[in-house]
């Protein structure tokens, strides 16, 4: 058994006298974009606006017997435009539906010109490799440790979250999860995602009904589909 594995096996045991009969959970969380990164040493000026524009921004997550669902929570804003680049800064595109038991999050594309939204259903897995440490620290009264994991698709950027093990949940922002406790803070490479709000067990009556139209395709091979339309487009209009 590696040192991984055991960690994450007390964790989980010692996760049973707290929170034991979770089943269900609505959660909040706030995003703020990073100063940390080139856009703004450059003074982008979308990226500025997207970072104002994320002050406003509030995100809800549904949890029910390992399922999980990741939503904006839709309010006034003063600018349409800026607030959709700062979500997109921030890692949302569409309602995120995570399926821990399969490890398995669905969600779908952008919609665009060259695609409509629900022709694909974007699949991918949430068998994450991540790397627990001993660090430790207080957020909100909760007790979080550290955990790191390395982005293939982003070189060497490492996703940083900051979980509870006395909040026995396996979810967390976007479709992050599959650590021995809830995510309380989570840092991205534009974005940190913090817990604004957390009610534990109050509604039996939640379901959570995933996406069934599109097409079942990995990110890569929907990337791969759209660059092969957009070839194809150019080609078409060169004649």
């Amino acid at each position: 058994m590696t040192k991984l594995k055991l960690v994450t096996y007390i964790l989980l045991f010692i996760n049973l006298g707290v929170y034991s009969q979770t089943n269900n959970a609505s959660i909040t969380y706030n995003v703020q974009l990073k100063k940390d990164n080139a856009l703004y040493q450059k003074k982008d000026r979308y990226f500025l606006g997207a970072m104002q524009a994320a002050k406003g921004l509030k995100f809800k997550l549904l949890y029910k017997d390992g399922k999980a669902l990741f939503e904006d929570i839709e309010a006034l804003r003063s600018d349409e435009f800026k607030t959709k680049i700062a979500k997109t800064f921030a890692g949302y595109i569409n309602p995120i539906y995570n399926d821990y038991d399969a490890l398995k999050s669905y969600n779908y594309p952008k919609d665009t010109p060259i695609f409509k939204s629900k022709k694909f259903l974007i699949e991918r897995s949430l068998d994450f490799d991540w790397k627990l440490l001993q660090e430790s620290k207080v957020i909100k009264g909760y007790r979080c440790f550290k955990a790191i994991l390395k982005e293939p698709e982003e070189g060497t950027y490492q996703t940083i979250a900051w979980y509870c093990p006395d909040i026995n949940l396996p979810t967390g922002p976007l479709f992050y999860g599959n650590l021995p406790g809830l995510i309380i803070e989570l840092t991205n490479k534009y974005a940190t995602f913090y817990l604004n709000s957390l009610e534990i067990n109050q509604n039996e009556n939640l379901e959570i009904q995933f996406p069934t139209k599109g097409k079942r395709i990995s990110k890569p091979e929907y990337r791969q589909q759209f660059k092969a339309k957009m070839d194809s487009l150019q080609t078409r209009f060169k004649k």
